[in-house]
């Protein structure tokens, strides 16, 4: 048991160091898992081909379509300037001195209607104009994205995030599930995460921390230029079909923004040939396999966990027998794995397998159900996705091209700290109390 503890957090900090230095996350997580299977005693056939491979292909069979029909609806909204309209829209109906509102909305619309690495593209170019009228400092940008992107748009219910549809997989639990609990906290978080960031943006302004970045709107602002652009209403549809055949029709995540993807060509169809077309929709879905091969090659960490003595005494642990309340235990357990390897979804999907028997027991003895445990792992994952050895905390700073000295503060604050805090002091006491 000790030999195997050893080797779990020996395996975790070379996840941890091996992302920073540039190691692909597929390399990484069988590395990984076997730094695991040799300090537990575990054989390779067992431990890697066996554990390992078979978490790696679930993950994959769960969300591989997640991936692809988000990637391919963000490639067609982009492609038809569908989401600068949003976003333009936004924006404009919002004074530039509110900056951290509009760049909010534009991300949590953007992020309703499937994407992703657009959405975060999306709203660093308009918010450089956005920052430029208010003189605001550009330092912010990625502060607003992750407070976003990493928060509500990841754990708030109703909303077609990856991170949900990972635990509706694993749960059998629909887009509402913890409804009540989940709304509450999205809204503290936003209101926090908002009300922090405009009183940030004023300061920096009122000690001479003003906006630097002219050279980096002449670099955007030939983005999209000659294509005609949809108008608002035409725009919004797309969104507007997700949201609604994702949470009205209780159709998956994958279906809804397929559909999405499809109404946003049909109302741009003479927009490009057939042949641009085909090749949007070809770049997008293979756009998708990246992300998908990332998270399943962190998945399979635990399907290595699974076969060693940390598997046991994690099910001591969440099960009952350590005294601990289980709501409490797998939230722990999540923010633990999800902490440790950088992202809210590579941890669901690591410990997921290993909370599974504990959170069973708990739903069939009535303690909690299914919803509450979907929301508390949902919120307690998010904020670690905000952590320095993201991958995606790294692109983005090389993409807005700043660095963590001048970004990350605000960034943490935003992105882990507020709904951290919101986690544990609102949404966890609301589910113990029954208020889910």
């Amino acid at each position: 048991m000790v030999m195997s503890l050893i080797g779990v957090a020996a395996a975790m900090v070379f996840v941890v160091v091996s992302m920073f230095k540039g190691l692909k996350p597929l390399l990484a997580g069988i590395v990984c898992s076997f730094i695991i299977c040799v300090f537990s005693g575990v054989g390779y056939e067992e431990g890697i081909a066996a554990g390992y491979a078979a978490s790696f292909a679930t993950s994959v069979r769960q969300n591989l379509m997640t991936f692809v029909s988000c990637s391919v609806l963000s490639k067609v909204m982009l492609s038809t300037q569908s989401a600068r309209v949003i976003a333009d829209g936004i924006s404009s109906v919002i004074s530039p001195r509110h900056a951290p509102i509009s760049l909010f909305l534009i991300c949590f619309v953007l992020r309703l209607g499937g994407m992703s690495v657009g959405a975060y593209m999306m709203t660093f170019a308009i918010g450089l104009y956005i920052c430029k009228k208010a003189d605001y400092s550009e330092d912010i940008l990625l502060a607003c994205v992750v407070g976003c992107c990493y928060t509500v748009a990841t754990f708030a219910p109703m909303f077609p995030s990856p991170t949900n549809a990972l635990l509706q997989s694993a749960f059998g639990t629909s887009s509402t599930a913890g409804m009540l609990s989940g709304l509450v906290t999205s809204a503290a978080v936003t209101v926090l995460v908002i009300a922090y960031q405009e009183w940030l943006c004023r300061r920096w302004k009122k000690r001479g921390r003003a906006f630097k970045a002219d050279h980096m709107i002449e670099r955007t602002s030939g983005s999209g230029a000659g294509e005609k652009e949809p108008k608002f209403l035409i725009a919004i549809i797309p969104v507007a079909v997700v949201f609604v055949f994702y949470n009205v029709f209780a159709m998956s995540a994958s279906a809804a923004m397929f559909l999405g993807a499809f109404a946003c060509i049909l109302l741009n169809l003479h927009s490009f040939t057939p042949r641009r077309w085909l090749a949007d929709v070809t770049a997008g879905a293979y756009e998708g396999i990246t992300p998908i091969v990332a998270l399943a090659a962190m998945a399979g960490i635990g399907g290595a966990i699974t076969v060693s003595p940390m598997y046991d005494a994690i099910g001591n642990l969440i099960g009952g027998s350590s005294g601990i309340d289980p709501l409490i235990a797998s939230a722990a357990t999540t923010s633990l794995f999800a902490g440790m390897l950088g992202s809210a979804n590579a941890g669901i999907s690591a410990c997921t397998e290993i909370l599974m028997p504990a959170i069973t027991a708990s739903v069939s003895a009535g303690q909690y159900s299914l919803e509450a445990f979907h929301r508390m792992l949902a919120c307690a994952a998010a904020p670690w996705s905000a952590l320095p050895h993201n991958g995606a905390i790294n692109s983005m700073m090389a993409m807005f091209d700043t660095d963590f000295k001048r970004s990350y503060g605000p960034t943490i604050i935003s992105g882990f700290v507020i709904p951290l805090a919101c986690a544990i002091c609102i949404t966890l006491p609301m589910i113990m109390l029954g208020l889910v």
